[in-house]
């Protein structure tokens, strides 16, 4: 279990990465992981895929907005 430390102190995290990918930070992955576990419907075996995707076009629109 990995601990965002500025999002949820209290949320354990199971299926965020290890470290940054392609320069996303890790409190995006964190952020995308809660939306997705709220949402029961999702199987457990999809999450770690759905947390990666959601967190990348989360971020890139968060870039590309931002200039």
């Amino acid at each position: 279990m990995i601990r965002c430390g500025s999002l949820d102190s209290q949320y354990s995290y199971h299926f965020i990465p290890d470290r940054e990918i392609d320069g996303i930070p890790m409190e995006w992955f964190c952020a995308a992981e809660i939306v997705l576990r709220k949402d029961k419907i999702i199987e457990t075996k999809y999450l770690s895929n759905l947390v990666k995707q959601l967190a990348a076009d989360a971020y890139r629109q968060y870039v590309l907005t931002s200039f």
